[in-house]
């Protein structure tokens, strides 16, 4: 991202900028304000589905590890089993299925899927 334009095209490439530049940077606000979609959702979008999976994440995640520690009830072994073989799957292979099976449910374009998508993996 600190490489000026003519040494991003060079070739041989490059692995480190021979003039570093921040320029880049000022590009890129200048281009996203006259763009269709402003920078500022884009900033709002990854902060609100950070905060919200991130908050979820422990409630549900605080909840579940209290019960499964402080309680014995029937099947508590077999759900602890459970969760330990889900923490063994990648996040996006579980990630992939709940992005493709959400627009289904009239859930693709609403503020609340772009949270509960990561909130659904975490858990």
């Amino acid at each position: 991202s600190l490489k000026p334009l003519d040494e991003l095209l060079r070739n041989p490439p490059t692995f480190f900028p021979r003039n570093p530049t921040f320029r880049n940077y000022s590009d890129l606000f200048v281009t996203l304000s006259q763009s269709w979609v402003p920078f500022s959702r884009y900033v709002f979008n990854t902060l609100w589905v950070t905060l919200v999976g991130t908050v979820g994440h422990v409630i549900i995640a605080s909840m579940a590890a209290y019960v499964l520690s402080k309680y014995n009830f029937p099947g508590g072994n077999l759900f602890f089993r459970i969760a330990v073989v889900a923490l063994m799957f990648s996040g996006y292979v579980t990630g992939i299925p709940l992005a493709k099976g959400t627009p289904s449910k009239g859930f693709a374009s609403k503020s609340a899927s772009r949270a509960a998508l990561p909130l659904a993996r975490a858990s």
